[in-house]
């Protein structure tokens, strides 16, 4: 019992669970603001981040608007940032929103128009399950080697 125990451990050490990213929903925002006034006046944060901020299309007759902190690896990182940026009154009459969210793929990263890219990624996902099989297999012939 110990030692199958001990094997679900080493296994659980091997294999790395599938990197999940989250994003951050920021909402509540003036209309007419840009990702980059939205950077200087949240609470001060680096230029840098612009490169992770996602700006969809402000629906006709709006007063408020949204954007997207995207690719956020650390789910701690994510949650601190949510704490720290909701409710906070960005400008007069407006409070930020956050919501964290699972990010998503986006469209300019899904494979080109052509059948044989999205055969390739398929073919990357199939060697991932292979090599994570193999693993499990070569634990399974470890475990059985110790009846």
């Amino acid at each position: 019992m110990y030692m199958f125990i001990f094997i679900l451990f080493v296994f659980s050490l091997i294999i790395r669970p599938i990197e999940q990213h989250y994003r951050i929903k920021i909402d509540g925002l003036p209309c007419h603001m840009t990702a980059m006034e939205l950077v200087t006046e949240l609470k001060k944060q680096p230029l840098s981040l612009l490169k992770l901020i996602e700006t969809p299309e402000i629906p006709k007759g709006s007063t408020t608007r949204h954007f997207y902190l995207i690719r956020q690896a650390a789910e701690k990182l994510a949650r601190k940032r949510v704490y720290e940026w909701h409710n906070y009154p960005i400008r007069e009459g407006y409070l930020v929103k956050c919501q964290l969210e699972y990010d998503r793929v986006p469209i300019t990263e899904l494979p080109s128009n052509s059948s044989s890219s999205l055969t390739t990624v398929l073919k990357t996902d199939t060697q991932r399950l292979r090599t994570l099989f193999a693993r499990k297999y070569s634990l399974l012939r470890l475990f059985n080697s110790f009846k």
